[in-house]
């Protein structure tokens, strides 16, 4: 990657950003989606000036002096973080494989506390501490032994459809264009594609009157139109729709899910 692209991912990323502040603190994941660990690399990724990044999940916190893409040296991490312990108050460096596995490892931890991400970004300290004269950890190393793709990141939709594959009996998706479908019963799928053909255009001029652009996150239930009592939900997030054909018992359950992966 080009140091151009990558400024240009940055400011990608920082323009498609939702934000949302918690007791002072950014929140980069909802603990859910984005994924907690790609969400606090992404953030790294994202800061090209040295600055001082302290993550925290629940009671937990890791910070971190970072810059360009590298982690400089580790301020601090609450005492659960065993790993990163011994290395509060150093600088960081890639030579250093057992340093590099205990970064990753404390991220790791934090990411799996199944709580809400928040950042708080600040400058960081002007000390012979803070990795100034480090050679820092690439990211690219961390993405690496954490087996991590950036490119492969789910998109949200993809997402909620996945976390979501026990509340639904047929599900239809819109993305680039075109209909994908999948259901244990062919039946169901077809009355889906059935109300996809003929009130398309239908969803997509009212979604836009009434709900404002297509990349907005919403959950329109439609009730029970289905053969057996079915009903259908459609959701709509980062220009793709999903029909949904579920029970009635399970709209609530398919509406919390959809909280938890499209809300902060």
């Amino acid at each position: 990657m080009t140091h151009d692209d990558a400024i240009a991912g940055n400011l990608a990323a920082l323009g498609a950003r939702q934000t949302v502040f918690r007791d002072g603190k950014r929140v980069i994941s909802n603990g859910c989606f984005p994924p907690p660990l790609p969400a606090i690399l992404q953030e790294i990724a994202t800061t090209v000036l040295q600055r001082q990044l302290c993550f925290h999940a629940g009671d937990s916190h890791l910070a971190l002096v970072v810059s360009e893409r590298r982690l400089m040296s580790l301020v601090s991490a609450s005492s659960d973080l065993a790993e990163a312990q011994p290395l509060i108050g150093t600088a960081l460096s890639h030579d250093q494989p057992e340093v590099l596995e205990a970064v990753a490892a404390a991220m790791v931890r934090l990411a799996q506390m199944e709580q809400p991400v928040l950042v708080e970004t600040g400058f960081a300290a002007a000390a012979a501490d803070s990795g100034l004269g480090s050679l820092g950890l690439p990211l690219t190393m961390l993405e690496e032994i954490m087996d991590l793709d950036p490119a492969e990141q789910e998109r949200p939709m993809a997402f909620f459809i996945d976390a979501s594959a026990e509340l639904y009996a047929a599900c239809l998706l819109h993305s680039g264009g075109a209909w994908m479908g999948a259901a244990a019963d062919q039946a169901v799928l077809t009355e889906l594609q059935q109300i996809a053909e003929v009130q398309w255009e239908r969803f997509q001029a009212s979604f836009a009157k009434h709900a404002g652009p297509l990349e907005t996150p919403r959950l329109v239930s439609l009730g029970p139109v289905l053969e057996g009592g079915l009903c259908v939900s459609v959701v709509w997030a980062g220009g793709e729709c999903a029909l949904f054909a579920h029970s009635r018992d399970d709209l609530a359950a398919l509406h919390g899910m959809w909280q938890r992966v499209f809300t902060l």
